[in-house]
C-alpha cells in the first residue's frame, strides 16, 4: 500500500476537535492599573544610566568636544 499524500501533508499536524479548545480570553480595562509613578519614571527617566554607556565609547575630533561641553 502506497503513501500518495504529499510531504506538506505528511508534515501537517491533525486539527480535528483543537478549533473548540482555542479561545481569545476576554481582557476587560478593569483587570489593568496605571500607577502614577510608573507613568512618571517612564516618561522622565527614559535615558537613565546612558551617560555611563557613553563614556565606555571613545569620541575623536568634534563629537569629543561636544561630549566635553555637555553637562554632566
Amino acid at each position: 500500500m502506497t503513501d500518495n499524500r504529499t510531504m506538506a501533508e505528511i508534515l501537517c499536524a491533525p486539527t480535528e476537535g483543537c478549533a473548540e479548545a482555542i479561545v481569545v480570553p476576554p481582557i476587560l480595562a478593569e483587570q489593568f492599573k496605571l500607577k502614577h509613578s510608573l507613568i512618571n519614571m517612564m516618561t522622565s527617566e527614559q535615558f537613565f544610566g546612558l551617560e555611563r554607556t557613553i563614556r565606555t565609547i571613545t569620541f575623536d575630533g568634534a563629537a569629543r568636544r561636544w561630549l566635553e561641553k555637555e553637562p554632566p
